[in-house]
């Protein structure tokens, strides 16, 4: 996908939950929040020589657009590509979904902990 010249790996549209986005009323049968109300995830698959040396901070092009996928609205998940190259299937998207959906990660990991 293609915003404002930039290129993104994947986009995933998050609806919040309607109590949220309707300011507290229940909502009617079928009623979706509005796309203001939505959380957008830019995911990006950056080269290792995106990032400083030895490490996960970004650099140069990939941390500013970064930046500017903020003040547009996405939330930026970065994953690198020597991360994804060292992993099976199931472990790529086992990485892609902790760093996607971490909230979810950390409930799922407290319910098996009170099990």
């Amino acid at each position: 996908m293609v915003e404002d010249l930039y290129f993104i790996d994947g986009v995933i549209t998050q609806p919040e939950p309607l109590q949220e986005a309707t300011g507290g009323r229940a909502p009617s049968e079928g009623e979706c929040p509005p796309p203001e109300h939505s959380q957008r995830i830019a995911v990006l698959c950056a080269p290792p020589s995106s990032f400083c040396y030895g490490t996960s901070r970004p650099r140069g092009n990939l941390a500013i657009k970064m930046r500017h996928l903020t003040v547009l609205g996405y939330t930026p998940v970065v994953v690198s590509e020597h991360e994804l190259d060292n992993l099976s299937e199931e472990e790529r998207t086992e990485l892609l979904r902790t760093r996607i959906f971490p909230k979810q990660e950390i409930l799922a990991n407290v319910e098996q902990m009170t099990d």
